[in-house]
């Protein structure tokens, strides 16, 4: 019936008309226990985005002797993944018209198809296209869940939201990373991968069915991306913040992948340990 209006369907779906979530949320900005329902959601579909990223790390070495290539070839691969996270502003740029929500979706679905093909992966080759895509994944993710929670939180409770949200990366740590590690010993080092791949398509199901709908704003975005990119360039603090921000992920990425190496080289714990370890 929607055909008759000239709106093409799709646009529909992803504005959030064709589907309603399976949970009642207010319209707007989420208060009160609509908040806090929405953040402990937020913080499932977290979960599963940190331990993609916080499971390489440790674990280091298993990937390397897996794939059958060298620890420095691995940590080389995972610095490509994060040198993706520069995608992120044309990912960006699309949200500022149909929302955050939609494109978290896809980043999602992006993630599962990487974590998969990483589970299948037999080779530096195949590996490296695992890590691209994945790459491409966490360059919508990481930024447009923060501007998922900033559209459907209050000013006066951005900040708690935010910081609340961030106790998945504490809980990854805490919890999953001895059950990744009990799962490499036990079945394989390729299993974390594909169990995972498992759970990103329930973080799509949550997104799509159990979280409110993006505020979508047409009329944004209109502006040609390069000079969006343009006017950025010219602002002096939107440079620095880009400039600290590239330098702390640079700093955090060589520091993890030295640990994970320093854990295999001079300990050579089994894996069920480095996830204790880790876990500590």
């Amino acid at each position: 019936m929607y055909r008759s209006t000239g709106f093409p369907v799709y646009q529909l779906y992803l504005q959030g008309s064709l589907h309603s979530p399976m949970l009642k949320w207010q319209s707007g900005i989420q208060t009160g226990r609509y908040l806090m329902r929405f953040v402990l959601l937020v913080i499932l579909v977290r979960l599963v985005r940190d331990t993609s990223i916080r499971m390489m790390y440790p674990f280091l070495n298993d990937y390397a002797q897996g794939l059958g290539v060298s620890l420095a070839t691995m940590g080389g691969l995972l610095m490509l993944r994060t040198g993706l996270v520069g995608l992120a502003p044309l990912f960006g740029h699309r949200a500022d018209r149909i929302g955050p929500k939609p494109l978290l979706m896809a980043g999602f679905g992006l993630q599962g198809a990487g974590l998969l093909m990483m589970g299948l992966a037999s080779g530096v080759w195949t590996a490296a296209a695992a890590i691209l895509v994945l790459g491409v994944s966490d360059a919508i993710t990481y930024p447009l869940m923060q501007a998922y929670i900033s559209e459907q939180s209050p000013p006066h409770r951005l900040g708690r939201a935010l910081i609340t949200v961030e106790y998945s990366w504490a809980i990854t740590g805490i919890v999953i990373l001895p059950i990744i590690g009990w799962l490499i010993g036990e079945m394989g080092w390729q299993t974390p991968f594909r169990v995972l791949s498992l759970f990103s398509g329930m973080a799509i199901l949550i997104l799509a069915f159990m979280l409110p709908p993006s505020h979508a704003h047409p009329g944004q975005g209109k502006e040609a991306f390069w000079h969006q990119i343009g006017r950025i360039v010219r602002d002096r603090s939107a440079v620095g913040s880009v400039l600290v921000s590239a330098t702390i992920f640079i700093a955090a990425e060589a520091y993890f992948v030295t640990w994970g190496a320093h854990l295999a080289r001079d300990f050579a714990l089994p894996p069920e340990r480095i996830g204790q370890v880790a876990a500590g």
